[in-house]
């Protein structure tokens, strides 16, 4: 099932093509995806494409200092857009180095790639449908929310009138 959230965002892999794992995720949120970029090309694309969240596919594959020095940079343009890091199967003491380079968030996968964008991803980027809110009968109280002062106060012309 393609989600409706086509273009809001961007899927950055420091690989130069995809995996069965990365092929499913695209198909999950229906991102365009950059293979191994360049600091200049992922720029270019971000000023293009005006993604509200960047998305890194990270694994064990692949060398993973390219994608920690685009995350860096990009952390050091500003806080926006988003960036969340996905890491597949990578060590233990990756994450920290992960988070130190400037994502927002780092989401751990061994597989299930459907649970983590329903479960993770969506939720994280407030992207679920959110229910409606059931009608509620408001008591209106008798005495008003904000209340004007009770006496005259005084002012200059009151006290020395003209």
């Amino acid at each position: 099932m393609v989600l409706e959230i086509t273009r809001r965002g961007l899927i950055v892999t420091p690989a130069r093509c995809t995996s069965d794992l990365l092929e499913e995720l695209v198909s999950q949120v229906d991102w365009p995806v950059l293979l191994q970029p360049s600091v200049r090309l992922l720029f270019q694309q971000i000023e293009v494409t005006a993604p509200h969240c960047l998305l890194f596919w990270l694994d064990e594959t692949h060398d993973i200092d390219h994608a920690l020095q685009l995350i860096a940079r990009l952390r050091d343009r500003g806080s926006r857009p988003f960036r969340v890091a996905i890491a597949h199967q990578l060590q233990a003491d990756a994450e920290p180095a992960i988070r130190a380079a400037g994502v927002h968030s780092v989401l751990s996968t061994n597989g299930s790639i459907t649970s983590l964008v329903q479960d993770a991803l969506l939720p994280l980027l407030n992207m679920q449908p959110q229910p409606a809110q059931a009608e509620r009968e408001f008591v209106q109280s008798v005495e008003p929310l904000i209340r004007g002062p009770t006496a005259a106060r005084a002012s200059p012309a009151e006290l020395h009138p003209p």
